[in-house]
């Protein structure tokens, strides 16, 4: 039985990184590296958790994989992150202050939510999900145009 799962982010700019995620509100919950208790040679890693269990590591570096891993862009958009919040009007405001706006801007989905999506510093797609209230909707400005199921 699967009891959790997460994602490893390599980054490039482990600084800059770590500070997009925080500033967007993701919370650290173990570290390492070579000035943290502890240790691993020059590897950088955190890792963000939630509430429910989910988590991700971000990493500069891992004896187990290739260095050059660590530099290489994402030019695809074929595996993301998604995130469920509680609202996107705050992701949204944090991604804002540090100058970061919206890769696809808010829309509404036919099956009940709304999604913003944004890349990290390194391309990575991230999608935050919000449930869908008209509300809501209204308040952000939500696209409409996937908000019907497809004809049959």
């Amino acid at each position: 039985m699967i009891m959790s799962m997460g994602t490893v982010v390599k980054t490039k700019d482990f600084t800059k990184s770590r500070a997009f995620y925080e500033a967007l509100g993701f919370v650290i919950t173990f570290e390492i590296g070579p000035d943290k208790e502890i240790k691993s040679g020059q590897d950088r890693v955190v890792i963000f958790g939630s509430e429910t269990g989910g988590q991700f590591e971000l990493t500069d570096a891992h004896p187990a994989i290739k260095p050059g891993v660590f530099q290489e862009d994402i030019s695809s958009s074929k595996i993301s992150m998604m995130f469920k919040v509680d609202t996107l009007a705050d992701i949204i405001a944090r991604a804002r202050a540090i100058g970061v706006e919206p890769a696809v801007p808010v829309r509404h989905y036919y099956y009940g939510t709304l999604e913003v999506v944004f890349k990290d510093p390194d391309g990575m797609v991230i999608v935050f999900i919000e449930p869908y209230t008209e509300e809501s909707a209204k308040k952000l400005g939500a696209s409409e145009e996937f908000g019907k199921p497809p004809a049959k």
